[in-house]
């Protein structure tokens, strides 16, 4: 007598599945270590408008021979809160609106690094 609620693996084509539908998974997240934000804002944009993430996290947003000074304006993403350190090459976080969340402040601060925490 054969049991009706066997386990079975999962097939290559249904774990494929489960990772590409993005249904599955509680919130996005989006990393990317950018180099100069404003060359790359429109590609970062598109990328932000497929993909929907709540979260995103971007890394050397300044450029290494920066001659303008990159402001927490220049930064601002529609729909999501950005927390930002600019020291260094810079690093910014963004969550989106419709989550709360607030900035962390770690004891022993790291230079260019960024922390938040969200409330779920």
């Amino acid at each position: 007598m054969t049991s009706r609620n066997t386990l079975r693996p999962a097939s290559s084509a249904e774990l494929v599945s489960d990772i590409t539908d993005s249904s599955n998974f509680g919130l996005k997240c989006l990393y990317t270590n950018l180099d100069t934000f404003h060359i790359k804002k429109n590609e970062l944009m598109c990328r932000i408008s497929d993909s929907d993430p709540d979260i995103i996290g971007l890394t050397e947003i300044k450029h290494k021979m920066a001659t303008w000074v990159l402001s927490d304006i220049d930064l601002l993403i529609t729909g999501y809160t950005l927390y930002t350190d600019l020291t260094g090459r810079g690093v910014a976080l963004y969550v989106k609106d419709s989550l709360l969340s607030k900035a962390l402040k770690p004891a022993v601060p790291f230079e260019s690094s960024v922390y938040g925490v969200l409330f779920l």
